[in-house]
């Protein structure tokens, strides 16, 4: 079995951490994952609910790491928060390796999926 690391929204681990901030203005928020979650030999694959403008998505995507393997691996399976989905991302932290970005579904009328163009990606329900 795959190990499970959750990402949270905002300062809610207990231990040391990793984060991404995003948003503009009075949005800023931040996607944080304990700093020993992963490294550079990770192989994650990230899931989240609903693609909507798919800002979620590419901060978890810029917090991994940036390149992608196509390597049969055992990848770690990492949760972005189920939380509102208006974000931007910033710079590489864990520098692991993207297997694949797995979405429930996607909000189409919200062009989420433009964000994600050149990444691995798999909605279950696509025209929602």
């Amino acid at each position: 079995m795959a190990p499970v690391t959750p990402f949270s929204r905002g300062r809610k681990l207990p231990c040391a951490t990793l984060s991404v901030e995003y948003g503009k203005g009075f949005t800023k928020n931040r996607l944080e994952a304990h700093d020993d979650a992963l490294n550079a030999d990770s192989r994650v694959v990230i899931f989240d609910d609903v693609i909507a403008s798919g800002k979620t998505m590419v901060a978890a995507v810029e917090l991994v790491g940036t390149s992608i393997t196509r390597e049969p691996v055992s990848p770690t399976l990492v949760f972005v928060p189920l939380t509102p989905i208006h974000r931007a991302c910033a710079a590489d932290k864990f520098g692991a390796a993207l297997v694949e970005c797995v979405a429930l579904a996607d909000m189409p009328e919200l062009h989420g999926l433009r964000r994600l163009q050149g990444t691995p990606l798999f909605v279950l329900l696509p025209d929602v």
